[in-house]
């Protein structure tokens, strides 16, 4: 996906008891300590952000954090906090940094944001508050990141990234500050030649996902890693089909001790279709790869701790616009359609992420009506 010209701070508008406007001071100054909250099932929560180059959304103690590129490269932060049951705005259009055409991940870290962003020349790491204010200098690293993917731990005392370089595939356990809270490991070696990494929350600690050519063919897979980064189990080669795989990621699903794993696969026809496997805790296969969208590709996944939550971006033909399409996985691979609401745009930019139990799906799209960014709760419509 190409890199969008414009970002503009207009105007925020809340949907089903929400609010988007400025928060008191009071607020702003110091997270809430109101009970977890959850989004309303329903229509989406909406707000306007203009068109960005990239996206990554964290869940946080307080809400949710959001993290934009514009035309500039700047990294732009947006925060929202739960005050009762309303989602209020507390940081809205902050600059974070001046960026470099790079691609954006976030995690939180006990009462810090730890956000990545992937250069073509280097890693940086930056660390804020809950009202986007840094806490450190920025940390930077000669190696990609690629995706710049960060993870929390399962734990939840840690947070990952992973970087590529020369082939190889380094981990990262970070600190509050972005710093290295210990020696870098090599979770991957150059010799499978891993061009992607995905790293996400694992029971063990961590999980990664990669892509590597493999038996003649562009194959995902997996492996799972402890607090330290030291392997645990895998790797194994998840998506075991005919043709080249690409984009895989996984979840784990605590209550149901599962990972579901999904990417997406060129077909006879050179086409793209997205599937989706589930393993057990020891990466083992419990649900055979299943094909869950045609004319489909970039599928991101989240979890409610039991069943799991899928959504891709869907080919409509040249005289459509693409769209978001999505399905609910029961623990035992049952598929369930769940149709994602827009304004007639085309999407842009989605991540998924997890709060209080709750997946949500974060989205921009461009040329719909209305706001741009949505948060919609993966729940039954």
């Amino acid at each position: 996906m190409g890199k969008v010209l414009l970002l503009a701070c207009l105007c925020a508008c809340g949907r089903f008891g929400f609010s988007a406007t400025e928060a008191p001071d009071a607020a702003a100054d110091s997270a809430p300590d109101a009970p977890p909250s959850k989004l309303a099932c329903g229509q989406p929560t909406r707000f306007q952000m203009g068109a960005v180059g990239s996206l990554a959304v964290a869940a946080t103690p307080w809400g949710f954090g959001a993290f934009t590129t514009d035309a500039s490269n700047v990294v732009h932060t947006w925060e929202w906090s739960f005050v009762g049951e309303t989602l209020t705005m507390t940081t809205q259009n902050a600059t974070l940094a001046p960026g470099a055409n790079g691609t954006l991940g976030a995690a939180a870290l006990g009462d810090n944001i730890l956000v990545a962003e992937a250069t073509a020349t280097e890693t940086i790491v930056y660390a804020i508050d809950s009202r986007g204010e840094a806490v450190a200098q920025p940390v930077h690293r000669a190696e990609l990141a690629v995706t710049a993917p960060v993870a929390a731990s399962g734990s939840g005392a840690g947070v990952a990234l992973a970087t590529i370089s020369a082939g190889q595939v380094t981990g990262h356990v970070l600190d509050a500050s972005g710093g290295d809270a210990i020696a870098p490991v090599t979770i991957v070696p150059a010799s499978p030649a891993p061009d992607t990494i995905e790293l996400s929350t694992a029971e063990t600690g961590y999980a990664a996902v990669w892509g590597e050519p493999n038996s003649g063919k562009h194959a995902i897979v997996m492996a799972l890693y402890d607090a330290n980064l030291a392997t645990v189990a895998g790797p194994v080669v998840v998506d075991d089909l005919g043709y080249d795989a690409y984009h895989g990621n996984a979840v784990y699903a605590a209550s149901s001790n599962e990972y579901l794993v999904t990417w997406h696969e060129k077909n006879a026809a050179n086409g793209d279709d997205v599937w989706f496997t589930i393993l057990d805790a020891s990466l083992a296969v419990a649900v055979p790869p299943m094909l869950v969208g045609t004319s489909a590709h970039d599928a991101v996944a989240a979890t409610d701790g039991t069943n799991f939550w899928i959504v891709w971006d869907v080919y409509a033909g040249s005289t459509a616009p693409a769209y978001l399409a999505g399905a609910s996985v029961s623990a035992t691979g049952v598929v369930a359609p769940r149709p994602v609401t827009s304004s007639g745009g085309t999407p842009a930019h989605w991540a998924m992420t997890a709060r209080d139990g709750q997946p949500v799906l974060a989205w921009t799209e461009v040329g719909g009506s209305g706001p741009d960014l949505y948060f919609d709760p993966m729940c039954s419509q």
